[in-house]
């Protein structure tokens, strides 16, 4: 990844030792879930997260904390 969000898939697999397929995979799999998102001909690159994501994502993430404490417990 560079310093402006992109993943870059030729350092992927050079770091880890792998093929293209997993980061390949790796990007599709992010994009469904609106993580990343590939410009053609640019690359893909990391999606901003606005307030309004964590938000949105808070209670839900407060919800999982009290269950894991809860669990320990």
């Amino acid at each position: 990844m560079n310093g402006r969000g992109q993943l870059i898939e030729a350092e992927l697999q050079k770091q880890f030792g792998i093929s293209r397929s997993p980061p390949r995979e790796a990007f599709r799999s992010l994009g469904k879930k609106e993580l990343v998102g590939t410009i053609p001909r640019k690359g893909t690159f990391v999606k901003r997260v606005t307030r309004r994501d964590i938000a949105e994502n808070f209670p839900v993430r407060a919800s999982l904390a009290a269950q894991e404490a809860g669990q320990k417990g």
